[in-house]
């Protein structure tokens, strides 16, 4: 069964287009693979009159850093904070911001780098931290970090090796159809080949790397027509003046062991590790209902 991806059209300023297999990128031409296209931010920080509060404060408070403060001063200082009401403001913030527009925070994020300020740096060490200090260090690292966190179900796997020249790796190129997302914006429209356009569905497109898994599970596989609980991450692959070219990944922030791919099988989540805290076989249920509290928890902080 072919499947068709269809481009949806989010909202009026961010349109993401699905490559074709082989397709060049006019950044990097020798790039194979899938990947997703969005307009470059028209100012960083991105404000727009419509921007939440909540996001504008966040946004205001990297810029001030990236600008103003000594980064390793920060970090030392940032080092000796425990579970407290700043590491918690600083969860609530940045979920929302990533929240709000995703797009716009990872080109933030790259215009950052690109001009020599520490913005990824920031970013990257309050991840570490809530991993540190959290006591549940993975659930919270990974909703915090996150662009995407959906339940899907596989459609298609394609194995491919990358186009990278160093250190190729095996890729698994994998089509599935969205059951839940619990974060993020849906990204595509699928359909098969040969239907009516109207008979579409939710999907995601997103790539896996089975070297990943060497170490922790080098058995590791997904299967055709199996629901995941999966935390995604946006990763840019390269940009141009007008346009930032990347890839949909699983998390790579959280410190999983299984790379934030968690499978569902006979209706329970497995994680055999507890990375979540659920136990290691709990209900989708019951861990659904876990997500969606400690998001609003997450969220609703108050010192």
């Amino acid at each position: 069964m072919k499947l068709l991806v269809i481009l949806l059209v989010l909202c009026l300023n961010f349109i993401f287009t699905q490559s074709i297999f082989g397709q060049d990128l006019p950044c990097l031409p020798d790039f194979i693979g899938t990947h997703y296209e969005t307009e470059v931010n028209a100012s960083n920080p991105p404000y727009s009159d419509d921007m939440p509060e909540d996001v504008a404060r966040a946004y205001r408070f990297l810029d001030s850093l990236t600008k103003n403060s000594d980064f390793e001063e920060f970090y030392g200082s940032l080092l000796r904070q425990d579970y407290n009401d700043t590491l918690q403001t600083v969860m609530k913030y940045l979920y929302k911001t990533i929240e709000y527009s995703p797009e716009n925070f990872l080109n933030y994020m790259i215009y950052g780098e690109l001009n020599k300020q520490s913005v990824m740096n920031y970013y990257f060490t309050f991840i570490e931290q809530i991993r540190r200090a959290s006591p549940t260090p993975i659930i919270d690292a990974s909703l915090t970090s996150s662009y995407l966190v959906a339940r899907v179900t596989v459609n298609s796997i394609l194995m491919r090796a990358t186009s990278y020249k160093v250190q190729p790796k095996t890729v698994r190129e994998v089509i599935a159809t969205v059951d839940t997302i619990f974060k993020g914006k849906q990204l595509l429209t699928c359909g098969e080949e040969g239907s009516n356009s109207s008979d579409t569905f939710n999907c995601l497109k997103f790539d896996y790397v089975k070297e990943w898994f060497e170490d922790t599970n080098p058995n590791f596989e997904m299967e055709l027509n199996k629901s995941y609980l999966i935390f995604f991450e946006y990763r840019m692959i390269c940009i141009t003046e007008a346009s930032t070219f990347f890839s949909l990944l699983p998390l790579s922030t959280s410190g999983s062991a299984v790379r934030s791919i968690y499978p569902i099988e006979n209706g329970n989540l497995i994680d055999e590790h507890n990375e979540l805290g659920f136990g290691t076989s709990p209900p989708i249920n019951t861990v659904i209902d876990g997500i969606n509290s400690r998001i609003k928890a997450i969220k609703s902080y108050k010192p």
